[in-house]
């Protein structure tokens, strides 16, 4: 139990430190910060899964960075505290501000308690999990880099681009959670969870947050 926690919050600090230097040195854009954290920060559920499997402490984790996230959220929106948000790596400020960051974190705190309730749900939820993180995560990156065609806006706030990397980075992942697990690729039934990815990646605001690893955990458990 005791290194759940020391790995668990060790990690978190390792990967905001990253960002920080990254900001400091000037090696990545705000959202590319951003995003680091945010694909990263999903690798804490393999160490939670590994060590507080079947424990409430698996839950505990997550729901101290709700709390964190939403204080951080808030002083971004200047609702509570200074106009700085407490995680500037990982919040955006100003009208660009969503609560995605909260989202996350409280995906991550649903996911756990399935998983508690029911632990063969581990497999499905980590499938929803690392689809939000390199999924919707890279979408967001090449979506702002895109030109052309690639460009062409499918809603407000995301374009064709960013939709198909959203497809192709859920299936790394995916990919890469089924390799750490030891489960066999599937790539076929991967794959159409990738596609299906693209869709629930859609609804902006920071929702996708929820629909993308709620969604896929859902066909995942069907499909897996």
């Amino acid at each position: 139990m005791v290194l759940g926690y020391l790995f668990s919050y060790g990690y978190v600090l390792l990967v905001l430190l990253m960002a920080v230097i990254a900001e400091k040195f000037k090696l990545l854009s705000q959202e590319g910060r951003r995003k680091l954290v945010h694909v990263l920060l999903v690798f804490t559920w393999i160490i939670m899964v590994t060590y507080l499997r079947g424990s409430i402490h698996m839950v505990v984790i997550p729901a101290s960075f709700v709390i964190l996230n939403m204080l951080s959220y808030l002083s971004a929106k200047k609702a509570v505290g200074p106009s700085v948000p407490i995680l500037s790596s990982m919040e955006r400020t100003g009208k660009d501000e969503t609560p995605g960051t909260v989202y996350y974190a409280l995906s991550i705190m649903i996911m756990s308690i399935v998983t508690l309730v029911n632990e063969q749900m581990i497999i499905p939820c980590g499938i929803g999990l690392f689809c939000m993180a390199f999924g919707d995560g890279m979408a967001g990156v090449v979506g702002k880099k895109a030109s052309g065609i690639f460009a062409k806006p499918i809603t407000k706030e995301k374009s064709l681009g960013g939709s198909i990397a959203c497809i192709i980075f859920s299936i790394v992942g995916c990919e890469l959670l089924l390799l750490f697990m030891g489960q066999d690729p599937a790539f076929a039934r991967v794959a159409l969870i990738g596609i299906l990815c693209g869709v629930l990646e859609l609804p902006g605001h920071g929702l996708d947050n929820l629909t993308v690893p709620f969604g896929c955990m859902m066909i995942a458990a069907f499909l897996l």
